[in-house]
């Protein structure tokens, strides 16, 4: 299933046809999604704004990661450059391409503004959102489709996230230790489980021969032969970082 939308192609072309110039440019936004950024502005914000928000944010992130590690299995779709060759993977992953990672998990940035609510900060977290979204679409390893999908699952997850997490925490707050542990721990195995049901339902399909066919110039460049996308790594790691962080966060 590709998902592909009118404007996908187009609007990669045309970024791209801006030139190199903007290649460091784009890769720096693109740093920002990854979470060794997010890593730093949440120390930032538990160390020197608000401890309970720095907690809120960490736990908030491998939550959404999660999600999105389980849909991009499930809907496998492609990147950019495995469909068309005339694009350019600048910035390269094995990982499938909807819905884009880097703008859903972007809306931490959002989600760090309604609770600081601080006009300056607003502003840097829609500017950063937007560019992260436009690097990736820049980079040619996410369409805009991939990358709206990513921001609206991102922002419907922060909605809610927002609605309810007084209520849910409040609740949780009241239960034993042991009930507590139990809880987290659950929560992390349900993401393993999922996960692992749609890489079964996929344990026998096989990449189309034309996406290999035309990522084989960057494959040939990292001495690979073959897209890796099907497996539980990603699930795993954010599923383990959920458990580490809320642990944490509990003790």
């Amino acid at each position: 299933m590709s998902y592909i939308f009118p404007g996908d192609f187009w609007l990669t072309m045309f970024l791209q046809g801006f030139g190199d110039w903007l290649t460091p440019i784009m890769k720096f936004f693109t740093w920002l999604g990854y979470p060794q950024a997010y890593m730093i502005l949440i120390a930032i914000i538990y160390w020197s704004f608000d401890r309970k928000l720095g907690l809120r944010l960490a736990i908030f992130l491998p939550l959404i990661a999660s999600i999105n590690s389980i849909l991009k299995q499930a809907l496998h779709a492609p990147r950019p450059y495995w469909l068309d060759p005339n694009i350019k993977a600048i910035q390269v992953s094995n990982g499938f391409g909807m819905p884009s990672g880097h703008a859903q998990a972007s809306t931490v940035w959002l989600y760090a503004g309604s609770c600081l609510k601080r006009r300056w900060f607003w502003v840097i977290a829609i500017a950063v959102v937007l560019m992260i979204g436009l690097s990736r679409i820049y980079l040619g390893v996410h369409f805009s489709s991939q990358v709206l999908l990513g921001w609206v699952i991102g922002i419907l997850v922060l909605i809610l996230f927002y609605r309810y997490e007084s209520k849910v925490l409040s609740w949780f707050l009241g239960q034993k230790f042991s009930s507590q542990l139990i809880l987290i721990s659950g929560i992390s195995i349900l993401i393993l489980i999922i996960g692992g049901v749609f890489v079964i339902i996929l344990k026998d399909w096989e990449m189309p021969s034309e996406w290999i066919r035309n990522a084989s110039d960057d494959l040939a460049s990292r001495n690979e032969s073959i897209l890796i996308s099907v497996g539980m790594a990603s699930v795993a790691g954010n599923s383990g970082g959920f458990f580490g962080v809320a642990l944490g966060a509990l003790l």
